[in-house]
């Protein structure tokens, strides 16, 4: 049954007056699923709300099944991909069916250790960074004696470790084009990745600055910078 408009307000209070506990978690998971269900543009910041009081994979794989729904297989492989760790093979299917291309998977696979799904994705696909992406996934399964054919490739087409450098640019390129946005909302999206890459020094300036904005999403902005200031940052100023 869904919250009536007394315990949604309810909901909000409880999750304003105790913004870092299992109460405010709960709170925000429950607007969440509300919102989804009246499809609100409010459910991914509810969602996200959640995660930062308490970063579970219950929450997050809910947020990348709304966001598959909704047909944003941007947002939906971001948070798949922070499930990478977690060894969760929903997470992983989720990934081969909102990436882009085989090899985004790969890479992101590759750069957490999973060498030998690397390897599999990359199975019959035939591109220049496949290649490249295969060696280093041979390499690191220590199968030497196949590296040498999947390397010579990869500096025939690409020289090398310029493909690697050229994704880490543009990822960089994308974040700073939405920072110097004169919308705070697009500020608000540069934080995802930042979020999901738990780098909290970085982000916790751009929630500020977002908080002082007048746009939807200010409150939640300036009470998520509150949260990881005092639990992530260890910041004494914070009360």
């Amino acid at each position: 049954r869904l919250p009536a408009f007394e315990a949604v307000e309810t909901l909000h209070k409880v999750a304003r007056y105790r913004p870092d506990s299992p109460a405010a978690y709960h709170a925000h998971l429950t607007l969440a699923r509300y919102y989804a269900s009246i499809e609100s543009f409010e459910t991914d910041d509810e969602y996200l709300a959640a995660l930062v009081v308490d970063d579970t994979v219950e929450a997050r794989l809910e947020l990348a099944r709304y966001l598959e729904e909704q047909n944003d297989r941007v947002g939906a492989y971001k948070q798949y991909r922070a499930m990478i760790g977690l060894e969760r093979p929903d997470a992983f299917a989720g990934m081969r069916r909102t990436a882009p291309d085989a090899v985004t998977v790969a890479g992101d696979l590759l750069g957490s250790g999973y060498c030998s799904d690397a390897l599999e994705v990359l199975r019959h696909v035939d591109s220049c960074e496949a290649h490249c992406l295969r060696g280093r996934a041979l390499r690191c399964l220590g199968l030497d004696d196949e590296v040498a054919a999947e390397e010579a490739a990869c500096q025939e087409c690409s020289g090398g470790e310029r493909v690697e450098s050229a994704e880490a640019e543009n990822l960089g390129e994308k974040e700073q084009t939405l920072l110097n946005s004169d919308d705070p909302v697009d500020w608000w999206r540069a934080t995802w990745d930042m979020d999901v890459q738990r780098r909290y020094t970085d982000v916790v300036p751009i929630y500020l600055r977002i908080a002082e904005s007048d746009v939807y999403v200010s409150d939640d902005a300036a009470y998520r910078a509150w949260v990881l200031a005092r639990r992530e940052l260890r910041d004494p100023k914070v009360q």
